[in-house]
């Protein structure tokens, strides 16, 4: 009699990919902040060659329901074994992006991950973008206790008025105020 007992990890890929950004917006002209990062199924990291690509998001058609994802950047980036790779770009003009890291697997297939961001400047509008209808991106991942949050408030409808509740106390509103679009 021979009795044993084990685990096994299945996935779909050999290995997982991804890409965040810093910020969840920056002013058009500044650097942008990406990590990549390559990762087996077991959590540890892979080197990998790939590239960063860029491509600008826009909406064509007569209602604005064609997108269109126009490449404008490639950077040659490798993942590492030992920790997180950085890579800097820097968004010529307002507008949605689209950052996705792209490599091969073994066999040759793509292995891609990707991100949307947003560039903010002077002449932004969301009016030419398809979002939710309502969408708050923080400039940063986190902050501490009585920082002050920088948040990029995005609607679907240009004249919109959103409710902004700064302090609410079991559901009554105590501090608020309307803003309009």
């Amino acid at each position: 009699l021979v009795k044993g007992e084990g685990s096994i990890v299945v996935t779909r890929n050999g290995f997982f990919v991804g890409i965040e950004a810093e910020q969840g917006f920056w002013a058009a002209g500044t650097s942008a902040s990406l990590t990549v990062v390559a990762e087996k199924p077991d959590g540890s990291l892979m080197a990998t060659k790939g590239a960063v690509v860029i491509e600008e998001i826009s909406f064509a058609g007569e209602h604005g329901d064609v997108v269109q994802e126009a490449a404008i950047a490639k950077i040659p980036t490798e993942t590492r074994t030992d920790l997180p790779v950085t890579v800097s770009w820097r968004a010529p003009k307002a507008g949605q992006f689209r950052v996705s890291y792209v490599t091969k697997d073994a066999q040759g297939q793509e292995v891609r991950a990707s991100t949307v961001l947003w560039a903010v400047g002077p002449g932004f509008t969301g009016a030419r973008y398809r979002m939710n209808g309502l969408e708050l991106v923080a400039e940063e991942r986190t902050y501490r206790p009585g920082e002050t949050a920088r948040v990029l408030l995005n609607v679907d409808r240009a004249g919109a008025s959103v409710l902004l509740a700064t302090k609410v106390d079991q559901g009554t509103l105590i501090d608020w105020k309307i803003i309009e679009m």
